[in-house]
């Protein structure tokens, strides 16, 4: 791919004029430019403005260098003069005030057909905390975009060359837990029913013993108190009889996600309970009593307002260690168990605001991670009759739409009469859910759609595996002379003088796959990457559409072209977290 060798280049460019690139706001670029000096260039929209773009003279005109210049049409010009003629470009153009338009060569794309796509150098270690489902409710839709982001994010800084360690944490102990508890105490025997069932049938049960424990501690004041008695005996390890009943639930609760993140494709490093937590936090915030924090009527609490934020408790009256408090514990064990550069945890949007407090007094506590740990804000998922709630227990859990999407796609998509096998059909339906939560930005709301999740109209992961599964049939095919497709080697590519429209076209959406997958993780937008993959599907169908591949003169070529072309969505649907089809 090109643009790393343009990046480069131009930046030398920028410093051989005198210009100091770390004095410079590149934000500004374009709503495509990456982050401040990473990189200096854009995608134009239309190809007739080149295949990359830059508007750096003109962030470079408010900056002194070795001359005086007097325009950015000037800077323009004097960095093309020393750019030169490197041998993949066509030209470079000056366009408007000053901005400069980059033209690859139609042998340079062609090259790409031979070339590997290679993996970045980012020499980091992140650590990486997504999903986060407790124990003793279910594993519901807004889990599942959850663990869509966070797997792609950790796939997308693996590709970039970082190590990721991948983490989950969730409640297994505190007030959610006690709630359960005596909500199964009161359903006898359908926990006796539910001993006897599946994970799912233990899941189920365990969401409903919830929605009436937390029902009734609103409600009745005696309930309240008996709720927050067996809270207390599970902070103090106290009562035997409860601490058994409690790790049994528990244990349903994580042989059921441990099934289900099989079933979806993940694998975590390791999970995190809060029970492993609670007193380590509990401890390390006693410590900094006096320093970080301060008593006030019993509790313990953090005086956010003398940092902009505002103030939150730590440990309860009671001396309980709250969720505040166990992120302290959390930080503490992370930081033995994974030495990070940067830890990355991913929540609903709605935590902001917990998080500015918490990540305030951590820095306090631990100076040394200062900047290091980040919060990554998601919007709800909704539903049509409103938003879920596990309290109130009308929640759609991520099994029963896994089912949902595959019904749907078991009454469209029949295939010379013959249904899709339960296998494919649940590769295709999970591509459909993952891709849809995915293309949307990390803080929209959305609201799951079904039909359209399964659409191949050319906006779904349905139809991104529609033209990949349309690729791979054509390469199945495939025998040129006594050569089949696989062993081709593309070494005597023929019409690379006189490319057909569609043609440029696709190979231009091939090199900007590096840029785009960069662009993606600098920003934490997987959508990026699922509105580039779209774009590549209706280009390589548009061509695909419009030329014979096997039955031309250019059949090397366009053979080559289909190749590189699903390469290119297998592997941009692998760093999503979804698995391609190679029919349907």
């Amino acid at each position: 791919m090109y643009y790393e060798r343009l990046s480069k280049e131009l930046k030398r460019v920028i410093l051989d004029l005198g210009f100091l690139d770390s004095d410079i706001a590149f934000r500004d670029l374009s709503s495509k430019s990456i982050e401040r000096s990473d990189t200096l260039l854009y995608i134009p929209e239309n190809s007739k403005f080149g295949d990359y773009s830059t508007n750096i003279a003109l962030q470079l005109a408010k900056q002194n260098g070795k001359k005086t210049y007097q325009s950015p049409k000037d800077i323009a010009n004097e960095i093309i003069q020393q750019f030169g003629h490197p041998k993949y470009l066509e030209r470079i153009e000056v366009a408007g005030p000053g901005f400069l338009n980059f033209f690859l060569k139609d042998e340079s794309l062609v090259e790409l057909i031979t070339k590997d796509i290679e993996i970045g150098t980012l020499n980091k270690r992140i650590l990486l905390e997504y999903a986060d489902p407790n124990t003793h409710k279910e594993f519901h839709i807004g889990h599942l975009r959850a663990l869509a982001i966070g797997e792609s994010v950790a796939r997308l800084f693996e590709f970039s060359g970082a190590e990721v360690f991948r983490l989950n944490y969730g409640s297994d102990i505190g007030p959610t837990v006690g709630k359960c508890l005596w909500g199964i105490i009161q359903l006898q025997n359908e926990y006796n029913r539910a001993k006897q069932g599946s994970l799912s049938e233990k899941s189920q049960f365990l969401g409903k013993a919830y929605a009436l424990g937390h029902s009734k501690y609103e409600d009745s004041p005696e309930s309240k108190v008996q709720i927050d008695e067996i809270t207390k005996k599970l902070y103090n390890r106290e009562d035997l009889e409860l601490l058994a009943l409690w790790e049994e639930t528990r244990q349903w609760s994580l042989a059921y996600f441990d099934a289900l993140y099989s079933r979806l494709g993940v694998e975590f490093d390791r999970r995190v309970n809060e029970s492993e937590i609670d007193q380590i936090g509990k401890e390390e915030v006693l410590k900094n009593l006096g320093l970080v924090f301060e008593k006030n009527d019993g509790a313990v609490i953090f005086k956010g307002e003398k940092y902009g934020f505002h103030t939150r408790v730590f440990l309860t009256s009671q001396g309980n260690p709250t969720y505040e408090a166990k992120e302290v514990g959390l930080i503490n064990l992370y930081q033995d168990i994974f030495q990070f550069d940067e830890a990355i945890i991913l929540s609903d949007i709605q935590q902001k605001g917990f998080f500015d407090v918490v990540n305030c007094a951590i820095e306090l506590i631990y100076p040394h991670l200062l900047g290091k740990k980040k919060y990554l804000g998601f919007g709800f998922v909704s539903l049509t009759t409103g938003r879920m709630s596990s309290r109130q227990g009308n929640i759609v859990s991520a099994e029963s739409l896994i089912e949902l999407v595959k019904k749907e796609l078991k009454a469209n998509f029949v295939k010379d009469n013959t249904p899709l096998t339960d296998q494919l059909l649940e590769k295709i339906a999970i591509a459909a859910i993952k891709f849809t939560y995915l293309k949307y930005s990390l803080t929209s709301d959305i609201k799951f759609n079904i039909k359209e999740s399964v659409t191949l109209q050319g906006d779904s992961g349905v139809y991104v595996l529609y033209s990949f599964a349309r690729a791979n049939s054509v390469l199945g095919k495939a025998v040129l002379g006594d050569r089949k497709s696989e062993n081709l080697k593309y070494d005597h590519l023929q019409g690379t003088d006189n490319l057909e429209v569609e043609e440029r076209e696709l190979l231009r959406n091939i090199e900007h796959f590096s840029f785009i997958t960069d662009y993606a993780r600098r920003n934490f937008q997987p959508a990026e990457l699922c509105t580039y993959l779209l774009t590549l599907s209706k280009s390589f169908n548009l061509f695909y559409e419009r030329y014979p591949v096997l039955a031309s003169n250019k059949a090397h070529l366009r053979l080559g072209i289909v190749k590189k072309s699903a390469e290119v969505i297998k592997l941009g649907m692998q760093l999503l977290g979804i698995e391609v089809v190679e029919r349907m």
